[in-house]
């Protein structure tokens, strides 16, 4: 006995369904792999393009996206990183010069400009010594 022709709702369905399960798979596969190293992506996604899970061109992309994606999220950590060191570095250097400051001890900056005032003091020195 023949089974029953399925009508075009439930073909379109079977489709459906079948379109989600892949894209669920897709999903799990690029949340899963985000942990892995490339190399592990890339094993990884070939054995998906081996079940026939996912065709072979929409695992290159998958490799790729999943890598960009991880570049992208790594140059967003080393900015946030360095902003993070600027900010603890400025709030070091403020702190270290309020300590001076207390201390009643000179500053680089003081000790630049004195040595500055220095030099052209010594040169005005010598030009008015060798004028003479």
């Amino acid at each position: 006995m023949a089974a029953p022709k399925a009508t075009p709702e439930v073909q379109e369905a079977k489709e459906e369904f079948s379109l989600s399960q892949a894209l669920r798979r897709v999903l799990l596969a690029s949340v899963g792999a985000a942990l892995l190293t490339q190399e592990e992506i890339e094993k990884f996604v070939d054995k998906l393009v081996e079940r026939g899970e996912i065709a072979e061109q929409e695992g290159k992309k998958m490799v790729r996206e999943i890598l960009e994606r991880r570049r992208a999220r790594a140059r967003e950590q080393a900015e946030e990183i360095r902003e993070q060191a600027e900010e603890i570095g400025e709030g070091l250097e403020s702190r270290i010069e309020r300590v001076l400051a207390r201390m009643n001890l000179p500053s680089r900056r003081e000790i630049q400009a004195l040595s500055q005032k220095l030099d052209e003091l010594s040169e005005k020195l010598d030009r008015l010594t060798e004028s003479q």
